[in-house]
């Protein structure tokens, strides 16, 4: 805004008094107290509706000028609109731009299509003088004040003065009712994008205190919206809750966020599951002042995954039963290797936890090495029980155990590749096991683990055709052959498994 201040008001009045007598104001109007007193009486009228606060200023400009009429004409989309019309009469009143005002107002249709928005500019028009100022403020345009005087007069440094302040008031409103809409069309969008979301979205303060809440996040809970913002988390969790939210809230003070389970109670006492997605809160200044967070409902989720899990067991419990039968059965042919193949898988397991492998594939490897010699069925009982030394054809026979297996289990859909650890736990690294003469990785690890444990067991066993050679010798045999028939880490963890006396076979 120009403004030179109102302290020069008296000098610039007589100075507008020497030149131009007709510019007077009327009776009562002349003094600078009169004029700021107006101004006071006007600002301490306004209120928070910017409209209601260009009415007055409409009003108070007219007044002080001693105006015949005054128009304000907004600008919108590119046009001058009608926005206010005033007259000491009426007072100031809205102005319906689709009727228009009457052709003699300054804030006439005809008139808005002029835009001295730039600036001041004085007229003479019908007897009287037309006064038009342009409304800015903060770089913007807002529109134009149009004010009738009621002879030919010479606008002077008063009127001036009035005009400009006016101006600059009017563009302060505008400005300030355009933020506010902005803001209030930001603050829509962004109500109708959490209420489109299907996973409830809530704020908290740091003392726990709910701020915010979304239709879902209510609908969660059993909760109105007005209900649930009057409510403290500790109201909304199951017992027990509280000190995990504690330490969540701990974690958002220093600026963490965290996807986290939780369960929480509803109106009606039920209690649902939710998993939480939560980031902190910070004000501009960066001082932490709550925590947002998305809830999702995962209860049946939750219901599902337990049945899932319990049937899994069930089917595993019951595929581990039959593979003891299966066992059982085929060591009953055998008496002389009778418990040979749970030592193994009891051996074979320990190695695979030495080797921190996970619980689903410790299961595997202990349930093929319960079966792993499942294909001996095959074998005839005399050569498997034969006191000397196999013939090579006897041996052959031996062999083929390992294939006869894979044709049993193959087309058993086991959780873990069972039937290949079968056909392969007599391979060795160097290509010298056997059927398939295998080499390094080709062969699986969990077939080289069993294959170690194989090894040691039946070295530290009696055979029908030797006694048994113990465990030091067979420590010695995996020593030996570690990397070059036996996959070295699995031999590093048998041998420390039994130098720490940590995997007895019974």
């Amino acid at each position: 805004m120009v403004l030179d201040g109102f302290d020069g008001l008296a000098s610039g009045r007589r100075s507008l008094e020497r030149s131009s007598a007709p510019s007077l104001p009327p009776p009562g109007r002349e003094s600078t107290a009169w004029i700021l007193a107006r101004i006071n009486e006007c600002f301490l009228d306004q209120g928070l509706d910017s409209d209601q606060n260009v009415r007055r200023l409409v009003a108070l400009c007219g007044t002080l000028m001693g105006a015949v009429e005054v128009g304000y004409d907004r600008l919108r989309e590119g046009r001058l609109r009608p926005a206010y019309r005033w007259t000491e009469a009426s007072g100031s009143q809205p102005v319906r731009e689709e009727a228009g005002p009457p052709s003699s107002s300054p804030a006439s249709n005809g008139d808005a299509g002029a835009d001295p928005v730039n600036g001041l500019q004085v007229m003479p028009v019908d007897g009287g003088t037309r006064v038009t100022m342009g409304v800015r403020y903060g770089g913007m345009r807002w529109g134009v004040l149009r004010v009738r005087l009621e002879r030919i007069q010479v606008v002077g440094d008063i009127d001036r003065c009035i005009l400009e302040f006016v101006a600059a008031a009017i563009g302060i409103e505008e400005q300030r009712e355009h933020s506010d809409l902005a803001r209030r069309q930001t603050e829509e969008r962004l109500r109708l994008v959490f209420e489109s979301i299907r996973d409830g979205l809530g704020i908290v303060d740091p003392s726990e205190n709910v701020v915010f809440a979304n239709q879902a996040y209510a609908d969660i809970l059993g909760y109105t919206r007005e209900e649930i913002v009057s409510k403290n988390l500790r109201d909304l969790l199951a017992p027990g809750e509280l000190e995990k939210v504690l330490a969540e809230t701990a974690k958002r003070r220093e600026g963490h966020a965290s996807v986290y389970e939780l369960a929480m109670r509803r109106k009606d006492g039920e209690i649902r599951q939710v998993r939480v997605s939560a980031v902190p809160w910070r004000d501009p200044a960066s001082a932490f002042v709550g925590t947002i967070g998305a809830i999702v409902d995962i209860t049946e989720e939750k219901r599902s995954e337990a049945e899932r899990q319990e049937a899994t067991a069930r089917l595993r419990r019951a595929v581990e039963k039959t593979i003891q039968a299966i066992t059982t059965m085929a060591e009953l042919r055998d008496p002389y290797t009778a418990g040979h193949q749970r030592r193994v898988a009891r051996l074979a397991a320990a190695i695979a936890r030495e080797l921190g492998l996970g619980q689903e594939t410790v299961e595997g490897i202990y349930l093929a090495g319960v079966i792993h010699d499942i294909g001996k069925i095959a074998v005839p009982a005399e050569i498997l029980s034969k006191p000397g030394r196999l013939e090579k054809a006897e041996f052959q026979l031996i062999q083929a155990h390992c294939a006869t297996g894979y044709d049993v289990l193959k087309e058993i859909e086991f959780p873990w590749p069972i039937a290949q650890i079968v056909l392969q736990h007599h391979e060795r690294l160097d290509g010298s096991g056997y059927p398939g003469r295998l080499r390094g990785g080709e062969i699986l690890r969990e077939a080289r683990i069993v294959g170690v444990a194989d090894v040691v067991e039946a070295m530290a066993s009696d055979r029908p055709y030797r006694p048994a050679l113990g465990v030091e010798a067979a420590l010695a045999e995996i020593r030996k052959g570690a990397g070059r028939l036996y996959d070295p880490e699995a031999a590093e963890a048998c041998i420390g498994l039994f130098e720490r006396k940590a995997c007895p076979f019974g």
